[in-house]
């Protein structure tokens, strides 16, 4: 440190210079006292802002909190409530489908049978058919027979007649 020390030419005038240093330091010291004051102040009020501050964003995350787990609660009803709807379904689904494989086999079935009686009633209308031709030749051949069988009749009685009349 250097000595900027002034060399005095009396007592009364070192005396007035280290009144005025003192008296600047006085100064300075009251300008950073105060200034220390100020920072204090300032710093507690924003202690005590941010400590308001504070216990709103911990009021806020609780509350954050007991709406998440709100959620969370809903949200596992909600999943169990899918998981029953889901196997319901499944269920469902499964039991539809065995009845449809089941109809579709019976379907086949009657349709299969369908077929056959298809098949036999051609075969009958077919066997009638041929039926009613036969039972047309044997109308037709029977009818031949009784004309011939009245002629044959009619000749007989004549024939009788004329023998009846020649015995006569």
């Amino acid at each position: 440190m250097e000595d900027d020390t002034p060399v005095f030419s009396s007592l009364g005038e070192e005396v007035n210079y280290w009144k005025e240093k003192a008296a600047e330091y006085k100064e300075g010291q009251d300008n950073v006292q105060s200034q220390f004051d100020e920072f204090v102040e300032d710093s507690k009020e924003l202690e005590a802002e941010l400590e308001s501050q504070l216990e709103q964003a911990e009021k806020k995350i609780s509350d954050l909190s007991k709406i998440k787990q709100s959620f969370e609660l809903e949200n596992d009803k909600l999943k169990d409530r899918l998981l029953a709807t889901t196997n319901e379904f499944s269920f469902t689904v499964s039991s539809l489908q065995d009845e449809v494989s089941e109809y579709s086999g019976k379907i086949s079935d009657l349709q299969k049978y369908v077929r056959e009686l298809e098949h036999n009633n051609d075969n009958l209308e077919r066997g009638n058919r041929a039926m009613m031709c036969s039972l047309e030749d044997f109308e037709k051949k029977l009818n031949e027979a009784i004309e011939k069988n009245a002629l044959l009749e009619n000749e007989v009685e004549d024939k009788a007649g004329l023998q009846d009349m020649s015995n006569d």
